[in-house]
């Protein structure tokens, strides 16, 4: 990792996880504060990120966001690498519109997944206003 990580969240961290996910527009089914690692500037909540076991062997990371006025100080990459430490020896996946970026953080493509991220995928676009949701598997780097 580095140097750079996301804390687990807090019960009290719930109502601005909540405002998070709700003004970036971020999956919010079936959330538990338990399931979310965040980063906080001066005590505020300025990005966060969630884990979502869909078996015993896939895990998703998932409502992953940081605020606009926040972006391009590695909070992102903090919150996917403290995620991917945190997703013990499962196979990790996510759905994302900007692969692009996951890719550097060593993500790829895939049309082979568990069908639980299918079910994910039509989400994103029925629900999300998604328009080309990737899945994506991730590969150590």
């Amino acid at each position: 990792m580095n140097g750079l990580f996301a804390i687990p969240a807090k019960a009290s961290d719930w109502p601005e996880i909540k405002t998070l996910l709700r003004k970036l527009k971020l999956d919010q089914k079936d959330t538990d504060v338990n399931q979310f690692y965040v980063i906080k500037v001066d005590g505020k909540i300025v990005g966060a990120g969630r884990l979502v076991y869909h078996d015993s062997r896939n895990v998703e990371l998932c409502s992953i966001g940081v605020y606009r006025t926040e972006r391009n100080q590695g909070f992102g990459k903090a919150i996917v690498e403290t995620l991917i430490y945190h997703s013990g020896n499962n196979s990790i996946w996510l759905v994302s519109e900007i692969p692009d970026y996951f890719e550097k953080l060593g993500f790829n493509a895939t049309t082979k997944y568990p069908p639980s991220l299918q079910e994910k995928k039509d989400r994103c676009i029925k629900q999300l206003d998604c328009s080309s949701p990737k899945v994506m598997k991730y590969t150590k780097l």
